[in-house]
C-alpha cells in the first residue's frame, strides 16, 4: 500500500463516523433504538466478515476494497454508539453508573490486550507457515463471530420505553451544565482537549 493509501485508511473512516454521529440524532427519531442497534450491529459482523474474505483473495485493488469496508464498519459504529450509550444509561440506576462503565472499560481494556497478544501470535504463526492471508482471515472471522454473538445478545435486552421530549431535554441541559462546570477544572480541561484533539 502507498502512502497516500495508508493515510486514506486513517482519515477516511474518521470522516465517514463523524458524518454518521451527526446522521444518528436525526434516525432517532424515526427508528426504534434497539431495532437499530441489534440491525447494525449484524450488519457490522457482516462487514467484519467481508475484510476478512479479502485477505483470502488475490483482488486487483485490496487497499481500495480495505478503506471502503473500514469507511462502512465506522460509519456504522458511530451510527449506533449515542444510542447504545443511551440504551445501557437507560438500564443501569444512575448511582451505579459511573462504577458499571468503569469496570466496563477496564475489562475491555485487558480483553483488548489479550486479544491483541493471542491475534500477533497467530499471525507471527501463520507468516511463519508462508500463509500470512491465512491468519489475517481468522482473525476478521473471529471478530465478526463476535460482533455476531454482540447482536444476538443485545436482541435479547430489555429496552425500557422512551421517556418524554421534555424529560430529554432536562438531561440535556444538566448534562451541559455539568459538562461546563467540569471544564472549569484544569486537569478535566486539559483531558478533554487533549482526546478532541
Amino acid at each position: 500500500a502507498s502512502a497516500a493509501q495508508m493515510g486514506a485508511l486513517t482519515a477516511v473512516p474518521q470522516l465517514f463516523g463523524a458524518w454518521m454521529q451527526l446522521l444518528s440524532i436525526w434516525i432517532s427519531a424515526r427508528l426504534p433504538r434497539k431495532n437499530l442497534v441489534v440491525a447494525v450491529a449484524a450488519f457490522q459482523a457482516v462487514v467484519v466478515a467481508t475484510i476478512g474474505w479479502i485477505a483470502t483473495q488475490n483482488l486487483s485493488q485490496p487497499t481500495v476494497w480495505l478503506i471502503v469496508l473500514a469507511s462502512i464498519y465506522s460509519a456504522a459504529l458511530n451510527l449506533i454508539q449515542p444510542h447504545w450509550r443511551a440504551w445501557m444509561g437507560s438500564i443501569v440506576p444512575a448511582r451505579r453508573r459511573g462504577a458499571f462503565f468503569s469496570l466496563r472499560t477496564r475489562l475491555t481494556m485487558v480483553s483488548s490486550l489479550l486479544i491483541f497478544i493471542a491475534g500477533g501470535g497467530m499471525l507471527t504463526l501463520c507468516a511463519q507457515r508462508g500463509n500470512p492471508g491465512l491468519g489475517f482471515a481468522l482473525l476478521f472471522a473471529f471478530a465478526a463471530l463476535g460482533r455476531a454473538c454482540s447482536s444476538t445478545l443485545l436482541w435479547k435486552m430489555h429496552d425500557p420505553e422512551p421517556q418524554s421530549e421534555d424529560h430529554i431535554h432536562r438531561a440535556l441541559r444538566a448534562s451541559l451544565s455539568q459538562l461546563v462546570s467540569a471544564l472549569h477544572e484544569p486537569g478535566f480541561r486539559h483531558y478533554t482537549f487533549f482526546l478532541s484533539g
